[in-house]
């Protein structure tokens, strides 16, 4: 039930009722985890279903399926006609393998790692450290396979993609090279370099990743203007570029570390060039809710946390740029640009 379905009444009786819709939101998330893992949405890929067809095919209970395809109905992720079939709303199309844009990799992430972090949220509270976990990082299991790698890769690139286009956009013409730093398989340095036929960009990111790049930028017209430079940020310098991106990496880490990386970052930087971070960054006078709820995200499940955009401005004056912007980047996205002397 849910506050659009409830007499809310008077505002005195209304409130309990807000509450109680906002904590009984995890329901929504589980509903659709668990039609992702019972393919519900890859069968419902392949056409209309009604609610029997889907129990046999996919051996469910008939009736507690029914409830479920009405509250993915009542989410807009599947309609039901006058025949008593089902089919997807365009919302879930990247709910189905193989089509474009297929978040599997987020959701598997967030259902097996985010939501079980979340339980530590008190002791977070407390102490200000993550959920303690089994294995020393939580990035060891985006690792474990081949499938598990992709899948994760092929949501952050789905992710990333309107902020890629939104950075190819500005100008660059005063720049010959690029280096993203922790730039995966080369999605954001494949935008640029398309969208700015004159750039030469190279990825940084561990040794495990070059097997990805190679994947994703083969046959492409631009791969002889794409490299990929294997290597730990943490212990390795980082190549030297026109302009250095540091784009969804800062809120993994703790500020010391991020205080570290800029650094880096500053001394790969070529005299003239720029160092562009983004980031869901917080802003100190105006609450967002999805930018809160992401940095709780990883304070629990990897330590770090979003950042205040005037942090980083003032990180990037301290490493020794000048002229340091910020911009409105995406839906919730900042942008801050240094500038070396």
């Amino acid at each position: 039930m849910t506050t659009e379905q409830i007499d809310l009444g008077t505002a005195d009786t209304a409130q309990p009722w807000r509450v109680i819709d906002i904590v009984g939101g995890y329901r929504r998330a589980l509903a659709v985890l668990g039609a992702w893992r019972l393919d519900v949405f890859t069968e419902l890929g392949h056409g209309p279903r009604s609610a029997r067809q889907l129990a046999e095919k996919l051996g469910l209970h008939r009736e507690a399926l029914r409830d479920l395809l009405h509250a993915l109905a009542g989410l807009d992720l599947v309609t039901l006609d006058e025949h008593g079939d089902y089919t997807l709303t365009p919302h879930a199309h990247c709910l189905v393998p193989d089509r474009p844009g297929y978040i599997g990799g987020f959701l598997d992430n967030q259902e097996n790692e985010v939501h079980p972090a979340w339980r530590g949220l008190a002791d977070t509270l407390r102490t200000g450290l993550p959920t303690p976990r089994d294995d020393d990082s939580p990035y060891t299991p985006m690792y474990a396979s081949q499938e598990q790698r992709d899948g994760f890769l092929d949501a952050m690139d789905f992710i990333v993609a309107p902020l890629a286009r939104q950075l190819a956009a500005r100008d660059w013409s005063r720049f010959r090279t690029v280096l993203d730093v922790g730039g995966a398989r080369g999605s954001l340095a494949t935008t640029l370099v398309e969208a700015h036929p004159h750039l030469r960009a190279t990825v940084f990111d561990l040794p495990e990743l070059a097997p990805a790049f190679a994947r994703f930028t083969a046959g492409r017209e631009s791969a002889d203007r794409l490299g990929f430079e294997g290597g730990d940020f943490f212990r390795d310098p980082l190549p030297r570029a026109d302009a250095v991106i540091l784009g969804h990496v800062l809120h993994n880490w703790p500020p010391d570390v991020r205080r570290s990386l800029i650094r880096s970052a500053a001394d790969a930087v070529n005299p003239g060039g720029a160092l562009l971070i983004y980031d869901a960054m917080l802003d100190e006078d105006t609450p967002r809710l999805i930018n809160a709820l992401l940095s709780l995200d990883m304070r629990m499940w990897s330590g770090g946390s979003q950042y205040l955009a005037d942090d980083c401005v003032a990180w990037l004056t301290e490493a020794g740029f000048q002229n340091v912007e910020r911009h409105p980047h995406g839906a919730s996205s900042s942008l801050v640009v240094g500038h070396k002397p």
